[in-house]
């Protein structure tokens, strides 16, 4: 193992799924191995650390499209996170890699404090079939807890 498991408090056994239909439909699954729940703005920092550790260095700074091709001659291997802004439009989309011009689905996550786990503790998921609807209706998000 390379030793970067820091989070073992946010372990969860199981995925509870609701389908908000008629009839309605409930069940819960136990996984087979423990998942975690820490969000990657947490787990992140973490790995960083581990990297500087163990010799690595990580450099933060500003980069436009001329500095990313830079980068990229000098290294085997460059990973870029584009986001629809700023370096968004030097990696265009490729329509032969994908049926879809939008998000094919609505997603709506949360992370909440003080309320109670489910039993068996793991994440919630709730499925309203049909078509999207308005994200400013309390009753139809997805829930993640």
């Amino acid at each position: 193992m390379l030793g970067v498991y820091h989070r073992a408090d946010n372990e969860v056994h199981a995925v509870h799924v609701r389908v908000e239909a008629n009839p309605a439909l409930g069940f819960c699954g136990r996984l087979s191995a423990a998942a975690n729940t820490t969000d990657f703005r947490l787990y992140l920092p973490d790995l960083i650390e581990d990297y500087l550790s163990r010799g690595g260095r990580c450099v933060v700074e500003p980069c436009d499209p001329a500095a990313v091709a830079a980068l990229a001659a000098r290294h085997e291997l460059l990973v870029v996170a584009a986001g629809r802004a700023w370096l968004g439009g030097t990696f265009p989309r490729d329509d032969a890699r994908s049926p879809h011009r939008r998000p094919p689905r609505h997603l709506t996550a949360g992370l909440y404090h003080g309320t109670a786990w489910p039993d068996p503790a793991g994440v919630e998921f709730t499925v309203i079939p049909g078509p999207a609807r308005s994200s400013r209706s309390a009753s139809t998000p997805s829930t993640v807890r």
